[in-house]
């Protein structure tokens, strides 16, 4: 701007054309009369300014046009940019959101990934309690009732077969009448005999009852130990299990929080890849506004070169036209003369001693430069070699010279005939 106006301005400004507003604005008067802000001045602008005054208002003009029409090429400059990075911002939003959208999507992959894990350990946990919640409430029962049932009905079995086999072999087939110990007493109680003899036998019943009582709890004992047993293995399986939920619910959880630790890594990465990328857009942006800059530096270099090849052209395009236009007005003058004259045949039955002697023939006309042709019934002339022409008098001469001049192998004589035909202006 400075080095713009230190060449439009060397005469100084008329201070009635302009003022600087406090804003710094450079204020001109339009074709109105109107004061109008052509642009803004920076400091170093504005005291060149101001210490300086111009000549005539045509150089005002001028220098606003320049800069009116800089200020116009600044803006169309400044438009461009502004479309083109508002299209890169754009393109670079788009990158943007289609890396937060995959993004997103792979954490929300993640994240139902890990949902599915969360609910089958639950549905597993849940399961496993429903199992621990059965053995719980079914074990005093089952290890009481089921293991009799299943381990001991065998031994019930015997037990009552046994007494009931005993209790046979007391009756030993006695009659319905003695079948019983009443019925026995009362028979004893008439027969003393019978009654000794009783008391022996009871007192072996009473002996083998007395085994069978010690038999009976002894297998009681047994019994008892094997509920105990069993109950001890039952609460051992419980416990077995309950470890074994444990060690899942651990797992589980262990599961879970390697999930989330894979979910922050893959977000970590997300982030850092997206900072990336957008590292990369920058970089990338910046070598495509270099390139850009270039790129307008080689069209600038080639629109000034194209520019004073086109001058160069235009020049060469005016000499050609000067030179055409002086080609035709030649030629035009050459038509004119060739319009104005007409063809003419002269016939010589024979030369004159005169003209032999003299070498010359006068013509009475004044012919056009090159139109002359000669010959005689031996030889044809040419001009330059064998004749040359020259005006004398308003007449045209023709000079003899060469081999038809006098000692030449061809030289003309007496009794040659000639024959002329030539333009002349009439």
């Amino acid at each position: 701007m400075a080095q713009l106006l230190k060449q439009k301005f060397l005469a100084g400004i008329d201070s009635t054309k302009f003022h600087i507003a406090q804003n710094g604005a450079l204020m001109v008067k339009n074709s109105q009369g109107q004061m109008v802000e052509l642009l803004k001045l920076d400091a170093q602008d504005q005291a060149l300014l101001l210490g300086v005054k111009i000549a005539n208002e045509s150089d005002l003009n001028d220098v606003i046009a320049d800069l009116t029409q800089e200020i116009s090429d600044r803006q169309a400059a400044v438009s461009a940019e502004q479309s083109r990075a508002e299209g890169e911002e754009s393109r670079i939003e788009g990158k943007v959101d289609s890396e937060k959208s995959r993004a997103e999507g792979e954490e929300a992959r993640i994240e139902g990934k890990v949902d599915t894990e969360k609910s089958r350990a639950e549905a597993a946990e849940a399961a496993l309690d429903g199992r621990v919640d059965s053995l719980e409430s079914d074990m005093p029962t089952k290890a009481a009732t089921t293991y009799v049932d299943s381990q001991d009905a065998a031994t019930l079995a015997d037990s009552k077969a046994y007494a009931d086999q005993k209790i046979s072999d007391l009756i030993n087939g006695a009659p319905a009448m003695l079948d019983t110990l009443k019925e026995i007493a009362d028979q004893l109680a008439n027969d003393e005999s019978v009654a000794s003899a009783l008391a022996n036998t009871v007192s072996g019943i009473a002996s083998d009852l007395s085994a069978e009582v010690s038999r009976a709890q002894g297998a009681e004992s047994t019994l008892q130990s094997d509920l105990n047993t069993e109950i001890s293995r039952a609460q051992s399986e419980e416990s077995r299990i309950e470890g074994k939920v444990n060690t899942e619910q651990s797992r589980a959880e262990g599961e879970e929080a390697r999930i989330e630790g894979k979910v922050d890594t893959e977000k970590s990465r997300a982030e850092g890849e997206e900072a990336r990328i957008e590292g990369k857009v920058d970089t990338e942006k910046s070598r495509a506004e270099s390139e850009e800059a270039r790129i307008e530096g080689k069209v600038d270099t080639e629109k000034s070169r194209a520019e004073g090849e086109e001058a160069r052209i235009e020049g060469k395009v005016d000499t050609e036209k000067s030179r055409a236009e002086s080609a035709e007005s030649a030629l035009d003058g050459r038509l004119d003369v060739l319009e104005s004259v007409t063809w003419k045949a002269v016939y010589v039955e024979s030369l004159s001693s005169s003209q032999i002697s003299n070498q010359y023939i006068d013509l009475a006309d004044k012919i056009v430069d090159g139109s002359l042709f000669i010959s005689s019934d031996r030889v044809v002339l040419y001009e330059g070699i064998d004749f040359s022409v020259s005006t004398v008098n308003n007449k045209t001469r023709v000079t003899l010279m060469g081999d038809v001049a006098i000692g030449g192998s061809s030289e003309l004589d007496v009794n040659d005939d000639m024959y002329f035909k030539y333009q002349y202006k009439a």
